[in-house]
Order: structure tokens, then C-alpha cells, then sequence
């Protein structure tokens, strides 16, 4: 693999994607993401809107405000905690999906 790029996670994938494009270390190609089901590909993204809402509010308080607010703070961790959760599910559902087991 070049420097400067993240493998896709779905094993025996040779798909990778630019590290500036994608500053996370995780990333599942396009061919791999089609894989998962649309109810949670559905679900993934009513989670990221969600989740950047909250994070758009907390970033508003912290600017007006100097300090974000304790229930924002809690809805933000939730929020935080969900999208990781839905990101897990979608990266087992690729992985499952692209062995031949789902």
C-alpha cells in the first residue's frame, strides 16, 4: 500500500482512500459500503444528523456562552456513544456481508 492512504476495514479488500480526504483511520469503500443493508445505512445517517446537531448547539453555547451547557454535554456523549455504536454495526454488517456469512 502507498503512504498517505487507509485501507478500506473489510478484509481482502484492496480498495483504499486518500489519508487528506479521509483524516480518520478508518474508512470502508464504496464497493464494501453498498453491502450493508439499507435500513442501516438509514439508520446511520438519522444518527449523524442527530449527532451533528447536538454538536452544532454545543459549538454555538461554547462560542456565546463561554462553556457549554451540562445537558448538552450529556446529549452530546450520548450522541457520541450511538454514532459509534451504528458505526460498529455497519462495519460488521461489510465484514459479514463481503465473507459470504450475512
Amino acid at each position: 500500500m502507498k503512504p498517505g492512504r487507509v485501507p478500506c476495514l473489510v478484509p481482502f479488500c484492496r480498495r483504499t482512500a486518500s489519508r487528506e480526504k479521509f483524516p480518520d483511520s478508518e474508512i470502508i469503500c464504496g464497493k464494501c459500503w453498498r453491502l450493508i443493508s439499507r435500513a442501516t445505512k438509514a439508520r446511520r445517517r438519522r444518527v449523524q444528523k442527530l449527532w451533528n446537531r447536538v454538536d452544532a448547539r454545543a459549538q454555538r453555547e461554547l462560542e456565546v456562552h463561554g462553556g457549554v451547557h451540562v445537558l448538552t454535554m450529556r446529549r452530546w456523549d450520548r450522541c457520541q456513544a450511538l454514532n459509534n455504536a451504528i458505526w460498529e454495526r455497519c462495519k460488521k454488517e461489510a465484514i459479514e456481508k463481503a465473507a459470504g456469512i450475512g
